[in-house]
């Protein structure tokens, strides 16, 4: 099934509703207990939400949930490194969805994003992707990180480590130099 086809489909088993915020609200949780945070919340209490929300029939734009989801699987697969342009097409059809919607994109989105545009060697792209969402989002850590990596810049890089040393990105990226 091609991804509008299966994002259609989707789309028809909820409720439609850019003023009912709760799983942009849910996809900002994610963010501050997986990427924002110094060390990753293991307890993640936004995965409660998660449930509720698609178990939840009266549930409003659920179906953005499964879409994340659905991408957060295909990622974890290890053949989905043999197929980066799909996961690209998938967070972009995810992305114009939640766009849609609310008319912004949360900024975990923006991370899982660049993240693609870099799996699939589009690093150029992943780079403006971040120096804008950097505009939007100026105190996330995740997008300093890999501003800091895609410049090349020493002294950047000593100010994110200097700001944020304990964070585990900041840890696993920069202060082990790792790509």
């Amino acid at each position: 099934m091609q991804i509008q086809q299966k994002v259609d489909s989707l789309r028809k088993t909820t409720i439609i509703d850019g003023n009912d915020k709760a799983v942009y609200q849910v996809f900002d949780d994610l963010f501050e207990e997986m990427l924002q945070a110094d060390t990753i919340n293991q307890q993640m209490p936004s995965i409660k939400k998660v449930g509720e929300l698609i178990r939840d029939e009266k549930s409003r734009n659920s179906h953005l949930i499964k879409l994340f989801f659905g991408y957060q699987n295909y990622i974890s697969n290890p053949q989905a490194r043999n197929n980066t342009k799909f996961q690209v097409d998938l967070i972009e059809a995810l992305n114009m969805e939640v766009n849609e919607i609310y008319g912004k994109l949360p900024v975990i989105l923006y991370i899982y994003q660049a993240e693609a545009y870099n799996a699939d060697k589009r690093y150029k792209e992943a780079e403006t992707l971040v120096d804008n969402a950097r505009e939007i989002y100026p105190n996330a850590i995740p997008l300093k990180v890999y501003q800091a990596m895609a410049k090349k810049d020493e002294s950047l890089k000593q100010e994110v480590i200097k700001a944020h040393p304990n964070h585990w990105m900041v840890q696993l990226r920069l202060k082990e130099s790792k790509p």
